[in-house]
């Protein structure tokens, strides 16, 4: 984002709420994001798990138990799972949360018994369960969040605006095989072409920063 706002970076993919705040502070304007074969923009969301035998069966009864969130910024990993915990009735002082300092770091922090509860969105839980390393069926989600559209790739502002609609056409008329790789890496599996997104795709994640009262510092 710092790179973009001094001119020094054209093009950039963030994460949604990160997004927010390059749309904000480095006028990134948002032109394509990933699409499965169908050609539907994805999404994956946000969850909460606890053991299946945990007495835990919703975020309200998380009060006085740990929580393993994922690091301080992420979308799925932190500031949706404090807002459900807000949205719910609870301070963040009424439940012990320790941030892991990624997903699967969460996910083991669960698996091993260190924590009540954590924080495993959609991507990890494919990725964990195609490695072997975490099974549905031994745990059971008590929160999900609504739909959060995949990462958007970015055009600086400050491009000329024929430059930046070139660079958009560029990057529509790519292959699903050309952004395979890297849909792979957001659980897009399999993938499609890339499909146009503006800043309306991503007015959830804006309206979450001001709920939270977020600024860039805490991305």
């Amino acid at each position: 984002m710092l790179a973009m706002r001094n001119g020094q970076l054209e093009m950039a993919q963030f994460g949604p709420l990160g997004y927010v705040f390059a749309s904000t502070k480095a006028d990134a304007q948002p032109v394509a994001s990933f699409a499965d074969a169908k050609g539907a923009l994805t999404t994956y969301t946000a969850g909460i798990w606890v053991p299946v035998d945990s007495p835990i069966t919703s975020i309200k009864e998380l009060k006085g138990r740990s929580l393993a969130l994922s690091s301080p910024g992420s979308t799925s990993g932190d500031a949706l799972p404090r807002y459900a915990l807000k949205t719910q009735g609870l301070a963040e002082t009424d439940v012990r949360i320790d941030y892991a300092g990624g997903h699967p770091e969460a996910l083991l922090a669960l698996a091993n018994g260190k924590v009540d509860a954590a924080e495993i969105n959609s991507q990890q839980l494919a990725t964990a369960q195609a490695e072997g390393t975490f099974d549905p069926a031994e745990y059971r989600q008590v929160w999900t969040s609504d739909p959060i559209p995949n990462d958007p790739i970015t055009v600086s502002g400050k491009l000329d605006p024929a430059l930046r609609t070139a660079i958009a056409s560029g990057l529509l008329k790519l292959g699903a095989s050309d952004v395979a790789k890297v849909g792979a890496f957001l659980d897009v599996n399999p993938p499609g072409p890339l499909v146009a997104v503006t800043k309306d795709t991503y007015k959830p994640l804006f309206d979450l920063a001001t709920a939270l009262g977020l600024t860039e510092k805490d991305v």
